[in-house]
């Protein structure tokens, strides 16, 4: 059979690179053997075609459409990294969306998806029946618009039949603030939030801090935020950048607030949140931090990146969604002091976050065990870090090359870990 350098350097001509080392051709050799691969026969349309399998162990990547797409450069090469590092974990990669799964008496059992070949590094399509598969949910919320039901049963099925799903299905966030707000997290705090099913939260936070946060509880991208100033006695600005598809600015009384919570409220879960005071820079643009947080091979979180978010200047937000720019804390330091002229962030800073996103995310795994990747909008202040947003979908867009690399490189570890610890003893038997 072929050694994993081999196959590699069949790799690398068609553009991917060493998962070993990240990089393209010119590095050492990789001295790994490669496992005996079995070979299987598939059908795909009126041919038989031959491919190589790393044996019964599976990693399903569930997504909305196939890997490879036209005009999608920085996405094809995202699962052709995966693919590679799943290889190396001795993970079988196949990319398979919700609606092209089969059900055995309620169990999945039967995909019909996308595996690269490792001999010409193309994507071919694959039927394939599961043995003991691990998931991986990288479904975008475009996806999941389009293929609602048949991705909600795919998670249902796979908790029933006790198959591991990487990043289950979580309540929303006023949940899990209230999960976290009894814990101790240092240095991480998470912010006063309370769930919204009337307007008199809101009229109790106002009386506290002046300000009030509105957030949907299943929101993202900062849609829908909305803040809350309460301006004199029964005056009351009501501001978003973006809410239903439109940006906000109006002068309320009590009664005509009420009235806006009432039909925001309606049918979409809101929570309400105490304000929490950005840094800024020199031109009043908001930033915070993103830290992507992962578990690796042996199930511990690490960071996968600390992203630097810039929001436009008088902007609420620092989404990407509402204008703002982004940069990755390990980017060379003379474009960080460029771009954030005058804000007070030190590595020290930084870290202190980091160690405040680690310290979350550990304790939300111990509610949701299989949690396995998340991003965390974090703001230091001097008391502690306020962990005060979380994604378990965080935009990949975000990230350089390496620090993508790196998040596909997790993956495929974490997966190799729950494949192990979920039918170790079976594969002993």
């Amino acid at each position: 059979m072929n050694t994993l350098v081999e196959q590699y350097r069949k790799l690398e001509r068609t553009g991917l690179p060493c998962p070993l080392c990240m990089v393209g051709t010119g590095h050492a050799p990789c001295a790994v053997q490669q496992p005996h691969l079995p070979r299987i026969l598939y059908r795909d349309g009126p041919t038989t075609r031959s491919v190589q399998r790393a044996g019964e162990t599976m990693l399903l990547v569930v997504t909305g459409r196939r890997p490879e797409l036209a005009g999608h450069e920085r996405r094809n090469q995202t699962f052709r990294w995966l693919a590679a590092f799943a290889l190396l974990r001795g993970l079988d990669c196949v990319v398979v969306s919700p609606a092209n799964v089969r059900y055995q008496r309620g169990v999945p059992w039967r995909v019909f998806g996308w595996q690269l070949n490792c001999a010409d590094g193309e994507w071919e399509r694959v039927a394939i029946t599961l043995q003991q598969p691990v998931w991986l949910d990288l479904m975008y919320l475009e996806d999941i618009a389009r293929q609602r039901t048949a991705y909600r049963r795919l998670q249902q099925q796979t908790a029933l039949a006790g198959q591991p799903y990487v990043n289950p299905p979580l309540p929303g966030k006023d949940e899990l603030y209230r999960l976290l707000s009894g814990r101790s997290i240092a240095p991480a705090c998470i912010p006063e939030t309370q769930r919204v099913d009337s307007v008199q939260p809101i009229w109790s936070l106002l009386a506290d801090h002046g300000v009030v946060w509105l957030k949907p509880t299943f929101g993202s991208g900062g849609r829908n935020i909305v803040r809350v100033t309460s301006c004199a006695p029964d005056v009351y600005r009501v501001e978003s950048e973006m809410y239903r598809g439109r940006r906000l600015d109006q002068m309320y009384n009590a009664k005509q607030l009420k009235q806006f919570v009432d039909q925001m409220i309606r049918g979409r879960p809101y929570l309400a949140q105490e304000p929490l005071w950005l840094l800024t820079t020199d031109r009043g643009q908001p930033v915070d931090l993103r830290v992507t947080v992962q578990r690796d091979g042996a199930g511990a979180w690490r960071v996968t990146a600390t992203t630097v978010r810039i929001g436009r200047e008088g902007s609420l937000l620092t989404n990407a969604h509402a204008g703002g720019t982004y940069l990755s804390w390990a980017a060379p330091s003379a474009e960080r002091v460029r771009m954030l002229s005058g804000v007070p962030l030190t590595d020290q800073e930084v870290r202190r976050a980091e160690r405040s996103a680690i310290r979350a995310a550990g304790a939300l795994e111990a509610h949701f065990p299989l949690l396995g990747f998340l991003g965390m909008d974090v703001t230091p202040t001097r008391e502690c870090c306020f962990v005060y947003d979380f994604n378990t979908k965080p935009g990949r867009d975000i990230l350089s090359d390496a620090e993508l690399s790196l998040m596909m490189a997790r993956h495929a570890a974490f997966a190799a870990h729950l494949q192990k610890t979920a039918y170790g003893s079976q594969s002993e038997a």
